[in-house]
C-alpha cells in the first residue's frame, strides 16, 4: 500500500494497493481510498487478531485520520470512516497488539512547521473500534513525529521518534512505558 498522485498535497493523491498471492504475481494497483476530493498521506496496513485488515491514512489533512477495512484479504474495501475527533491513527508505522488484545498506535501531529511537531499514543481496548489519545509525550524542546513502537521481553514498550530539530540531527528521541502505553 502507498499513496500517489501528481504531487504531495494534490487533490488527486490516493491510497493504492497491490497484492501478491503466494506463488503469484503482483496484481494491478487499485485505489482503496480516494480522499473524497482531498489529498491523502501515510497509509498503514494493520490487522488486529481475528479482525478485518485495516488501512489507516491521513485525510483531509495531515492531522486527521481515516480508515478503510477489508474482510476478504484486500480484494474489496469499505467506505472511509473518520477514526474519531482529535485522532490521527498510526503514522507511517504499524500499531502493536499486546497479548491481552490492547492495541497501541504511535501517532503525531504537524502544525506550522517543525516547531509544531508533536507525538502522542492512541490506545484501543476493543479491537480498534474506539481509541483513547494519550499525550503529547514530550516537552516543547522536542520537535518529533512518526513514532514507532518496540516491544521488549520484560513487557515494556519503547517509542522511537523522528526528530526535526536542527540541533538534534542524528539523534532518535525515545520514551518508555511500563503500563501498556
Amino acid at each position: 500500500v502507498w499513496y500517489g498522485g501528481s504531487s504531495e498535497r494534490a487533490s488527486d493523491v490516493k491510497v493504492w494497493l497491490s497484492r501478491k498471492p503466494l506463488g503469484g504475481q503482483w496484481t494491478t494497483p487499485m485505489v482503496i481510498a480516494d480522499g473524497h476530493g482531498n489529498s491523502v498521506w501515510n497509509p498503514v496496513l494493520f490487522q488486529p487478531r481475528g479482525s478485518d485488515i485495516m488501512c489507516f491514512y491521513k485525510c483531509p489533512d495531515i492531522n486527521t485520520g481515516e480508515v478503510v477495512t477489508s474482510g476478504d484479504n484486500g480484494l474489496s474495501w469499505s467506505n472511509w470512516q473518520r477514526i474519531g475527533d482529535g485522532l490521527v491513527g498510526p503514522v507511517l508505522n504499524k500499531p502493536v497488539q499486546l497479548n491481552d488484545g490492547i492495541i497501541i498506535s504511535g501517532s503525531s501531529t504537524q502544525v506550522d512547521g517543525q516547531s509544531g511537531w508533536k507525538v502522542h499514543v492512541e490506545r484501543s481496548t476493543d479491537t480498534a473500534q474506539s481509541w483513547t489519545k494519550i499525550g503529547p509525550l514530550h516537552g516543547s524542546e522536542w520537535n518529533v513525529i512518526q513514532p514507532t513502537i518496540l516491544t521488549h521481553a520484560d513487557g515494556r514498550l519503547q517509542l522511537l521518534m523522528r526528530s526535526g530539530s536542527d540541533s538534534d540531527d542524528n539523534k532518535i528521541p525515545t520514551t518508555w512505558s511500563s503500563d501498556k502505553g
